[in-house]
């Protein structure tokens, strides 16, 4: 289902009265990857993605994965709050972040297809 998501935290601070959340348009899905090994656990991740036509059909991200997410709220209207760990690369290690996502659907409408990927930290390929 297509959703207009609003980070509610810029590197897990929460945005005081006023400022204005960064907002973005996709398609949202909650997916677990399964481990790789043994060992590990598998993987939760609400992604938001569009569909890309060019060369082919494949989604790209919009914003980087929320990790663990889980369910704050559902209103009457649809819209839901998740809450999870948005990771952040830098300096050759990687942060963790407290994220919570407002996510208002578009109800019929689609998300537009091409989006600036000003949103990304890092790739999730590079975090896995």
């Amino acid at each position: 289902m297509n959703y207009e998501v609003s980070l509610l935290r810029v590197h897990g601070r929460r945005l005081r009265p006023g400022e204005t959340p960064q907002k973005a348009s996709g398609r949202l899905t909650i997916e677990v990857e399964e481990p790789k090994h043994s060992k590990a656990l598998p993987k939760r991740a609400a992604t938001l993605w569009v569909l890309e036509r060019s060369g082919g059909d494949h989604r790209r991200g919009v914003l980087d994965p929320l990790f663990d997410p889980r369910i704050v709220s559902l209103d009457e209207d649809g819209v839901l709050t998740l809450a999870g760990i948005e990771l952040q690369a830098s300096d050759g290690s990687i942060a963790e972040h407290s994220q919570v996502w407002r996510c208002r659907p578009l109800n019929g409408r689609k998300a537009p297809r091409d989006q600036p990927a000003a949103v990304h930290s890092t790739e999730a390929s590079e975090i896995a």
